[in-house]
């Protein structure tokens, strides 16, 4: 049988170990996924407070840490790449090489996919938060924050964790050469962990191993924890070498135990049995010696105790049944004044009762105001917490819109810059098209003078006759020519007065847009101005709530323990009730049965007399 415990003992044992190695994996492998998320949330929050300062200089100081791959900037924009980095590792790497394409599509922060980056032969995952058109990203080589935190997760001595893309490739392993090159789903054992969420055994480099894979799904990735078949058998052997000592050395001192109670056992029954008919015989001044000091021991002391006992309590019984009946007399007599005193306490105990009961409905009375007004406090409460958080939101909107109006003033000064220069170029413009206007009076007069000195001509060629017949042609078409650069003249005069009017209406139009500019601006700095008084009257008023806040929720708890005192008032008073209830039935029934306590004594007297004589029987 002892085998057969021995045995079943080992073999539950083996099994015990079985499971609580493969759960010890899982649980090493859940730790390493937590613990990596929870750090990649705070680079998260880091990310977010270059966001909100729109600077990523302030992160600088990650520079030097071997962790952090690079800080970089990108925009908002479907493939784009990097479009400012702090080290240079990530400049000209793009959203989607960067594992960044899935989180810049669903939300305003996230942390991207794991991935290996052949070009700078890096595994990186990327913390990101988008701040007007723009991702402040921070980048973490995987395969170092592996190394520098999650290295000792491991499984006996050669045991180690393995990190994965969402594919299977390695991305961080003890071993480098393994990084980017090893993908876990070319193997059909890794397929299946992949798929099975349970322990898979398999063979690595001629040893048998297993392994527990544990995907996450935001971020993407895949933990891996891995343990020899060997380091677990050597466990497992040593448990059993020490559970085999251990049942062999039970055996030895069962065998000895056993030989020494066949011995010690059976010699003092008979002493013991002697004395027990004596005791049945009334002897009771009997003493049994047994010098063993085993349970049969034990037994005989006992005896001997219970006939010292006994005889004891036989002699004070005969003495005390004669006082027995000279009490019952006494008791008689007490009884019946007992009688008289019961039924006055009845009649008190009545009046007490409905006094009780009448303050009892006032607490119920008081215990439902309170819950009443402890539910409208934890309302009002409620409120003033909502109220708060919609005091920082408005707050931060109002330090946003200063922001945003200073930006506005800037530009805006910037504008009227702009339109003064543009307002100096137009007056330069009508003074150019004056010189142009002067230049063609004075072609003007050059025309008029060609188109007399042409008439000249004409008149001179008719005077010569034929021989002056083609000089007048030529004086013609300087004629002709005169006049077409005279028509010009006109047009040239039209289009320069035009185009002075228009340019007079634009400089009164930019004058009157500078002036309304110069008027936005000092509304901009006005508006700015009141903005951050506002600001400053709101973080006041944010303090004041704050205190009144905490003295509502005082007065809220101090309400609470109120109600919690009254009730127990309440439920105090109720038992009170009870009892003077169960005193004023009791006081009744003592009331009902003195009468037959009064008979009783009597016969208590009688049998008295009775026990003396019964216990004669007895030889002390």
């Amino acid at each position: 049988a002892i085998l057969l415990v021995a045995s079943s003992t080992l073999l539950y044992i083996f099994k015990t170990r079985i499971g609580e190695y493969s759960h010890q994996m899982h649980i090493n492998a859940a730790a390493v996924a937590n613990d990596m998320k929870s750090f990649l949330h705070t680079g998260l929050e880091l990310a977010s407070i270059a966001a909100l300062q729109a600077d990523i200089n302030i992160l600088g100081y990650l520079k030097g840490k071997d962790e952090v791959v690079d800080v970089f900037i990108m925009k908002d924009e479907r493939n784009v790449t990097v479009l400012r980095s702090l080290t240079g590792r990530a400049a000209g790497l793009n959203s989607g090489t960067l594992g960044m394409a899935d989180g810049m599509k669903k939300s305003k922060s996230f942390i991207g996919n794991f991935v290996y980056i052949p070009e700078i032969k890096r595994s990186v995952v990327v913390c990101a938060v988008r701040n007007n058109n723009l991702w402040y990203c921070i980048g973490y080589d995987v395969n170092t924050l592996f190394q520098k935190k999650f290295l000792h997760y491991k499984i006996g001595n050669r045991g180690y964790t393995l990190i994965m893309d969402k594919e299977g490739l390695f991305l961080a392993h003890p071993k480098a050469e393994y990084i980017g090159r090893e993908n876990l789903t070319q193997y059909n054992w890794g397929k299946e962990a992949f798929q099975a969420n349970k322990v898979v055994k398999y063979i690595w480099e001629g040893e048998r191993k297993f392994i527990y894979v544990l995907c996450s799904d935001q971020p993407a990735f895949a933990v891996a924890q891995t343990v020899y078949e060997k380091d677990i058998g050597v466990a497992i052997r040593n448990t059993i070498i020490f559970v085999g000592f251990l049942a062999l050395g039970v055996i030895i001192l069962g065998m000895l135990a056993s030989a020494m109670l066949l011995k010690y056992t059976f010699q003092p029954f008979a002493v013991i049995r002697d004395a027990i008919y004596q005791i049945a015989e009334g002897d009771i001044s009997i003493t049994p010696e047994v010098i063993y000091g085993n349970e049969i021991g034990i037994i005989a002391t006992s005896i001997k105790t219970l006939t010292s006992k006994v005889g004891s309590v036989i002699s004070q019984i005969k003495n005390s049944s004669e006082e027995l009946s000279t009490a019952s007399e006494q008791m008689s007599a007490g009884i019946s004044s007992l009688s008289e005193v019961a039924s006055n306490q009845s009649a008190s105990t009545e009046e007490i009762t409905a006094t009780i009961e009448e303050i009892s409905e006032n607490l119920v009375s008081i215990v439902i105001n309170k819950k009443e007004e402890s539910k409208s406090l934890g309302e009002f409460s409620s409120h003033l917490q909502e109220l708060s958080q919609s005091i920082f939101s408005f707050l931060l909107i109002m330090e946003e819109s200063a922001q945003r109006t200073e930006s506005i003033s800037s530009d805006a000064q910037q504008g009227q810059v702009s339109l003064q220069q543009m307002n100096t170029s137009m007056h330069k413009i009508v003074e150019s098209s004056r010189g142009i206007s002067n230049i063609a009076q004075i072609i003007r007069g050059i025309a008029d003078q060609v188109n007399l000195l042409a008439l000249n001509a004409a008149i001179e060629a008719a005077r010569a006759g034929e021989a002056g017949r083609g000089f007048a042609v030529v004086a013609d078409e300087i004629t002709k020519l005169a006049d077409q650069i005279a028509q010009s003249l006109k047009d040239i005069d039209v289009l320069v007065k035009t185009n002075e009017k228009e340019i007079q209406q634009g400089i009164v139009i930019t004058e009157s847009t500078v002036s309304a500019i110069s008027n936005v601006i000092k509304g901009i700095e006005s508006i700015s101005q009141e903005v951050t008084t506002m600001g400053q009257k709101i973080r006041e008023q944010s303090e004041i709530f704050n205190e009144t806040k905490r003295v509502w929720d005082s007065t809220e708890s101090l309400s609470r323990q109120i109600l919690d005192s009254v009730e127990d008032q309440k439920n105090a008073i109720d038992e009170i009730v009870r009892s003077i209830n169960t005193i004023n039935s009791l006081t009744q029934n003592v009331a009902g049965t003195a009468e037959e306590m009064n008979s009783s004594a009597e016969n208590l007297s009688s049998m008295a007399q009775q026990l003396k004589a019964m216990l004669e029987y007895f030889k002390v």
